[in-house]
């Protein structure tokens, strides 16, 4: 069987739509899924993202709340007004410290006398005395003297190497607090 010119371009036309068409297929069929993969990705992230914004969210607003109910304490109040000198109440205020930290999974929870200047933590540590002449400890006087009932405070730890989120309240009245107490996240 002889092909005519005719036919011959014929074949060749067929074959190039066909081969075209396969190729622009496979081209489009590659760009749709890219795109349609980064699209589930950046869903994904932005997902996340909006799912840890509010975790972040109600993080903090737990801390705000549990920090405020400890450091307006009577117990926490009472012990600080003694000049910390009452035992039994300082045996109390220092397990409810360490049972803030742990029951809500905090790195650490904190008081800060404004009358002995005594540094407490979780785990019945006395950490630090508190002084003006600290450039560490700025951040204590800052706020009792701004009178702000709630503050956050971001932190880098040298030795640990990390970043914290501290909430601190002020205890007792904010035009004369008696102390600082708060969480470290």
């Amino acid at each position: 069987m002889k092909l005519t010119i005719k036919r011959k371009l014929s074949l060749f036309n067929i074959t190039l739509v066909l081969v075209t068409t396969v190729i622009l297929s496979f081209v489009t069929y590659s760009t749709l899924k890219k795109a349609y993969i980064d699209e589930i990705r950046k869903d994904k992230i932005k997902n996340y993202m909006i799912s840890r914004k509010i975790d972040i969210q109600e993080t903090i607003n737990k801390s705000i709340e549990t920090s405020l109910a400890f450091a307006d304490d009577p117990t926490v109040i009472k012990w600080i007004k003694s000049g910390e000198n009452n035992d039994i109440l300082g045996d109390l205020v220092k397990e409810k410290l360490t049972d803030l930290a742990s029951k809500y999974d905090y790195f650490t929870s904190f008081l800060i006398s404004n009358i002995t200047f005594n540094y407490w933590a979780d785990n019945n540590k006395l950490l630090d005395v508190v002084s003006k002449d600290d450039s560490d400890d700025s951040w204590f006087f800052d706020m009792v003297n701004a009178k702000k009932k709630v503050q956050l405070n971001i932190d880098y730890n040298n030795e640990l190497k990390e970043t914290f989120l501290f909430v601190d309240v002020l205890s007792g009245d904010p035009n004369n607090p008696i102390a600082i107490g708060g969480v470290g996240m």
